[in-house]
């Protein structure tokens, strides 16, 4: 009997050590399946985030391309319609058909950069100034291409003077661009004196 109760302390014993060998196995298990969902988890969100930003990145190039092809397009048109006008050796003739060629927005522009100039006394304003009146809502970055656009046609048809200093690039009201600005006020002056005769 005495015997018995002996192999029965030291069974109860080791049970006792399997049992607290197995806890300590478990554990161990739980932290490793923790840590490699935890680093599961992370990889997945550093791709998601990759996937994110490569998405961004597609559409920034598909609005450049836009951009570009829209560029290219107005070009056209402008040497469509600068072909169809008949231009005279006077500098009378080239501004009636300029004034003719521009959109609203060109004019806008064209129109807010003399008043610039004008208002601040500089030989030439940068992109900058400029975006930050036509758009003081956007970044800079997000109309540069629509700007440089604007004033490529506008350098092309010889109304503004374009300079480019160190990444900068500054634009000024030609000599026809002055006679252009004069022509457009008349107009405006004569649209004006009609709708309040009305």
């Amino acid at each position: 009997m005495f015997f018995d109760f002996l192999k029965r302390g030291r069974l109860h014993k080791r049970l006792d050590k399997i049992n607290k060998s197995l806890n300590y196995s478990f554990q161990n298990i739980k932290k490793d399946i923790s840590n490699t969902h935890q680093k599961i988890d992370k990889i997945h969100n550093h791709h998601i985030s990759r996937l994110n930003l490569n998405e961004e990145r597609i559409k920034h190039i598909e609005q450049k391309v836009e951009m570009l092809i829209n560029l290219l397009n107005t070009k056209e048109k402008i040497r469509d319609q600068t072909s169809a006008i008949e231009f005279t050796n006077t500098d009378l003739g080239k501004v009636e058909s300029i004034t003719e060629v521009l959109t609203d927005t060109q004019k806008r522009t064209f129109i807010i950069l003399f008043q610039l100039q004008n208002q601040i006394g500089k030989e030439s304003i940068s992109f900058k100034s400029i975006a930050k009146i036509l758009y003081p809502e956007k970044k800079y970055n997000s109309v540069r291409s629509t700007l440089s656009e604007y004033f490529t046609v506008l350098h092309e048809l010889g109304l503004i003077d374009k300079k480019r200093r160190g990444k900068e690039t500054t634009v000024s009201i030609s000599n026809l661009g002055h006679k252009v600005i004069k022509k457009i006020s008349k107009k405006k002056k004569l649209k004006n004196k009609n709708e309040s005769k009305r």
